[in-house]
């Protein structure tokens, strides 16, 4: 299918919004200005947000007819926020956006276009990054591949990082492997769909551009709900659920990496090893810990957790000061 008959096909954007009233304008004139005519639906799913976010929302969808508004009465998190929207939406194609992010003029005409040259599952841009006052871009060579395969690379290159945003996906590939969000989840909830996604896509394409805006603000969706000792035990629920994710054994050892990498993540930032001791398990340190990478920290945490926390944090401090220094 040629590009003049693939912006007929209707594209649903998904925006999840929560106390976002000081950046939902940029966000919206950035995606309802494209620089041409696409065939759009732009879902603005409300989290009971507690400041003027609602009344933004509904102000741009007196203005652009495109827009459909939902507002949720309580607050249950992004996860769930985001499967309003995918239950909600009606195009072939769906991408998400943070109400604190934005994205290029020409980001949906380009990224439409490779999808529907290369029939993918998945398009990703690389992500312009903005915070502390510093943009950072770094555009890429297209590349083509099965998600698993764009998994182990970026994990080998060490540039492996979670993705929601940033990415144009078919609705059917979503919908047909049932990748919902897991809506128990407040925190990491991005960690543990990345991977359930990228292991069910025969063909990921990674467009050469940077198209999509991050802007990294401390108390935005992605970066501040919960509190650290639910974002610890949240932590350590993705890490035995990526467990379970089906992988061929070329794959096996670097999703340990990541889950258990994140398992220790949650019991040290949550304090897990003082307060939820009961929660930790030295089987499944034994089952996915014990690869070249983590063998160390694995035995520190078989022989005991507050040693295994007081290392952790020492290695931290030391790779620090080398970041510093270098």
């Amino acid at each position: 299918m040629g590009f003049e008959a693939a912006i007929m096909e209707k594209l649903s954007i998904v925006i999840p919004v929560y106390n976002a009233e000081n950046y939902l304008d940029r966000c919206l004139e950035s995606v309802c200005n494209q620089s041409f005519y696409c065939n759009i639906e732009i879902i603005i799913v409300n989290d009971a947000s507690t400041d003027s976010s609602k009344e933004v929302c509904d102000s741009w969808q007196k203005k652009d007819v495109r827009v459909k508004v939902i507002h949720k009465k309580e607050n249950t998190g992004v996860a769930d926020t985001r499967n309003f929207g995918i239950k909600e939406a009606e195009g072939k194609y769906l991408t998400f956006i943070d109400s604190d992010d934005f994205i290029d003029a020409s980001c949906i005409k380009k990224l439409i276009n490779i999808m529907e040259q290369e029939n993918a599952d998945i398009v990703r841009t690389p992500l312009c990054t903005h915070k502390n006052g510093k943009k950072e871009v770094k555009n890429i060579k297209c590349k083509k591949m099965t998600g698993a395969e764009y998994f182990l690379q970026e994990y080998t290159n060490k540039t492996y990082t979670v993705f929601v945003m940033g990415s144009l996906y078919n609705l059917k590939f979503i919908r047909d492997n049932n990748l919902w969000f897991d809506d128990k989840l407040r925190n990491s909830e991005d960690d543990l769909w990345t991977m359930q996604v990228l292991f069910k896509a025969k063909k990921v394409v990674i467009s050469r551009e940077a198209l999509y805006h991050r802007v990294w603000l401390e108390n935005s969706l992605s970066h501040s709900q919960g509190n650290m000792r639910q974002r610890g035990k949240d932590c350590l629920s993705v890490a035995k659920s990526m467990a379970g994710i089906v992988v061929d054994r070329r794959y096996r050892t670097a999703v340990n990496n990541c889950l258990i990498g994140l398992y220790y993540y949650g019991t040290v930032k949550g304090r897990l090893y003082e307060t939820d001791k009961k929660l930790l398990s030295k089987r499944f340190a034994l089952q996915h810990g014990l690869t070249k990478k983590n063998f160390i920290r694995t035995i520190l945490f078989l022989i005991n957790f507050k040693l295994f926390a007081v290392s952790n944090y020492l290695y931290e401090c030391l790779q620090k000061l080398i970041h510093n220094y270098t």
